[in-house]
Parts: structure tokens; C-alpha cells; sequence
């Protein structure tokens, strides 16, 4: 993948580029940043299942605030900065370990149980029409929820559907960036499978040990993933790194509005 991008990027005019599309690359980022709210919700809710009170601002900029460290190699100093100022802000230190823990499973749960299904048999069965794989699409985001919450209650039910809200947001940002980067006519079908494929391909690098952020995993897994699609190369190329811009910069924004939630609930 890195050759082929090195030899990619020569052909490709940065300033021009981002002159045409720097207003989706900002609004991008900035749904990427909003989304990350249903990240807090999952963990404020595995918090609440595990009886565990804390006011949803002071959930907010705590994530928010730890949550750049994923960006550094390791993959679980972001973890390791939730639970020190979790601590700080006198959260119950077994609980608070033990609600990261629900919530790293939720998050795999919800894209092993949800988005997996019809990637796998899009792939076993190319000829299976999109209605079908959309209608089994469907019926995990209703089942998984409501199971989850028939086994363990309703705080992890909520958390399970922000869980495929906020998977599901990451999927839609890339298939939108590289529906407005490719000139190949983009059908629903290709849309849902480019969607879907890239919360897989988030699925690998979430589970790869030491990859900061998955990075350069997730990037090497789309490429294998969308290999029957026909859309040019260096166009998936440029949406993978454009894409990973995007959810760098919605990290960073929501860093930053974790800062002044920080602030506000310090002088309040």
C-alpha cells in the first residue's frame, strides 16, 4: 500500500485539491467530532449499568479530554488517561475499569454482531441483491440491541445502539467522501458494501494491539476489503487518507470542546 501511494501522491495536486473540497473536509470533521458524543454515551451508560452516578458533562470532557492519547503507540494510553482522571474526579476505581472494559466490548460486539453479517455474506454470496443484505442490515441493528438488553438491561441496550450510531456515522463519512472524490457511478449496493466494509476494516485495527488508533491497519484492510468494487485505486487511496484526516480533526475538535466543558464545570 505505501509504494502504491507514494506513486499515487506525485500525481496528485494537494493545494488544488483541498481548495475543491476543503468545505466537505470541514463539515466532515466536524460530524466526526459530534459523533464522538455517542462514544461518551456508551461509556456513561456501562457506567450507569454498573450503578455508578456521574453527571453526563463531567463523562463528557473526562473522554474527551483522554481520548487523543489513542494517537500515541500502545492503544491504551487513551484507557489508562480516562481511568487517571476518572480517578481524580473520585469515580469508583474498580467500576471505572470495569465499565472501559464493557465499553471496548460493546464497540466490538457492535461491529462483529451488526456490521460483520453482511459484509460476510455479500462476500460468500456476491449475487444476494442489496434489499437482502440492507433488510439483514436492518434486522441486526433491531436484534442485537433488544438482545442485549433481554441479557443484561437496558443502560447496555442504549449503549449497543449508540454503539451502531456511531459506527454506523464513521461508515457514511467515508462512503460520502469517496462518492464526492471518484467520478465512477456509486449505487446503492457499492455504497452500502464500501459503508459496511470500512466499519469492518475500523473492526481490525480496534483489535490489532500496539496500533495507534489503528492506524495504517485500517487503511491496508480497506484496500483488501473493497478489491471487487469497481472504483479506481488511487481514488479508494486518497478517501482512506482524506477519511483518516477527517476522524483525526473530529478528535481534535472534540478535544477541544472537552477543554471548555472542563473549564465551564471548574468555575460553575
Amino acid at each position: 500500500m505505501i509504494f502504491r501511494l507514494q506513486a499515487y501522491l506525485d500525481q496528485i495536486d494537494f493545494p488544488e485539491l483541498l481548495a475543491e473540497v476543503w468545505f466537505p473536509l470541514l463539515a466532515l470533521s466536524i460530524f466526526a467530532g459530534v459523533s464522538n458524543i455517542f462514544l461518551v454515551l456508551i461509556w456513561y451508560r456501562c457506567l450507569a449499568y454498573l450503578g455508578v452516578s456521574v453527571p453526563f458533562q463531567k463523562a463528557t470532557w473526562i473522554y474527551g479530554f483522554s481520548q487523543l492519547c489513542k494517537y500515541i503507540p500502545g492503544n491504551i494510553f487513551h484507557l489508562a488517561g480516562r481511568q487517571a482522571l476518572g480517578m481524580a474526579e473520585n469515580l469508583p476505581l474498580g467500576k471505572t475499569m470495569r465499565s472501559i472494559v464493557w465499553e471496548l466490548a460493546i464497540l466490538a460486539s457492535g461491529a462483529i454482531c451488526v456490521f460483520c453479517p453482511p459484509y460476510i455474506v455479500h462476500y460468500f454470496f456476491p449475487g444476494l441483491t442489496a434489499p437482502w443484505l440492507f433488510w439483514m442490515f436492518i434486522f441486526c441493528c433491531l436484534a442485537v440491541p433488544y438482545t442485549a438488553g433481554r441479557i443484561l438491561g437496558s443502560p447496555l441496550s442504549s449503549a449497543m445502539v449508540c454503539c451502531i450510531l456511531y459506527l454506523g456515522s464513521f461508515g457514511c463519512i467515508f462512503a460520502a467522501m469517496l462518492a464526492l472524490l471518484t467520478a465512477s457511478p456509486m449505487y446503492f449496493m457499492e455504497i452500502f458494501v464500501i459503508a459496511t466494509s470500512y466499519i469492518v476494516a475500523w473492526f481490525a485495527g480496534f483489535v490489532t494491539p500496539g496500533a495507534p488508533a489503528g492506524l495504517g491497519i485500517r487503511e491496508c484492510a480497506m484496500l483488501l476489503l473493497l478489491r471487487g468494487i469497481p472504483i479506481p485505486e488511487p481514488d479508494l487511496l486518497l478517501a482512506i487518507m482524506l477519511c483518516r484526516i477527517i476522524t483525526i480533526a473530529g478528535d481534535c475538535l472534540f478535544f477541544v470542546v472537552s477543554i471548555g466543558l472542563r473549564s465551564f464545570a471548574t468555575k460553575s
